[in-house]
């Protein structure tokens, strides 16, 4: 038991546990109010939050890049390698030509950036502080933002996977059938559109946990998760991950499409339109 002084009133009581802390995004009991339970329904495998869809691709990409460079069955290796990435994500995003917002870490990110003193940033120090704990660091919950936003979303929309039900680690989906787009084909798609050298440039400064910013600068325009690259068979298969049926992993007899009819809904006259008019909204 210790005792805490209330700032209110000064008064001294004794308090059995620690405070809490309290992250902004969770609903720890579960009371989502109307808009997001329909939105969830109407567009199963997205959320308010994943206006930044290559993120789709890159973890796929980067998860499937784990299990071959790391290959540890270690949850806390995986958060790590996860976290690291993120934030080379966040720090290159200082540097792109375009907007940067949504970008997660990015706040973060632009002091460490602009204090000009920095020269070779510590990528340690960004994701962890001393004591091990995410509080004031480029992202405070602990799967980063891959746990917080994206996760649920795409185990939902069929392109990762637990590989443990109790907990464990996390790995993208493998292509068992060439008509749905999967965490594997998505994987090789967004690899196409990264130098091999940057690619290497990106997993050194992860293993070394140091980058500097010709480093980062150097990373650009392949590694800008803000844009996707036009005309690609990434771009392609983004697509068609959003207007294939809404839950690719389950076994249907009559499967739904919400998400794809949704999209095909015109939102001023409720007219169907076609797939190539509207695509570039999508992504």
């Amino acid at each position: 038991m210790s005792q805490k002084v209330i700032k209110n009133n000064q008064s001294i009581v004794p308090f059995f546990s620690e405070r809490m802390n309290f992250i902004r995004g969770l609903d720890p009991l579960g009371l989502q109010n109307t808009s997001d339970s329909t939105f969830s329904i109407l567009l199963p495998g997205l959320n308010n939050v994943t206006g930044r869809i290559r993120y789709y691709s890159f973890y796929c990409w980067l998860l499937d890049e784990y299990s071959k460079r790391v290959g540890s069955t270690d949850p806390i290796e995986q958060i790590k390698f996860i976290r690291t990435a993120e934030y080379i994500i966040a720090l290159s995003s200082q540097f792109y030509s375009s907007n940067n917002g949504s970008i997660p870490g990015s706040n973060y990110a632009k002091l460490e950036i602009q204090n000009k003193e920095i020269n070779v940033h510590d990528l340690n120090a960004g994701i962890y502080k001393l004591d091990g704990t995410t509080a004031n660091t480029y992202w405070n919950f602990r799967w980063g933002a891959f746990g917080q936003y994206y996760l649920g979303s795409m185990r939902n929309i069929g392109i990762i996977i637990n590989r443990d039900s109790e907990g464990g680690i996390y790995t993208r989906t493998s292509s068992r059938d060439e008509s749905f787009i999967s965490g594997e084909m998505l994987a090789q798609s967004f690899a196409s559109n990264i130098d091999p050298e940057k690619s290497e440039t990106f997993f050194d400064c992860i293993s070394k946990g140091k980058i500097n910013e010709d480093q980062i600068e150097n990373l650009l325009p392949d590694f800008n998760l803000a844009i996707v690259p036009d005309g690609t068979e990434e771009e392609a298969q983004l697509i068609q991950l959003l207007l294939q049926k809404d839950y690719p992993l389950r076994i249907e007899e009559d499967p739904t499409t919400l998400r794809k009819q949704t999209k095909r809904i015109n939102k001023t006259d409720y007219d169907i339109v076609s797939i190539e008019t509207t695509k570039k909204e999508i992504i």
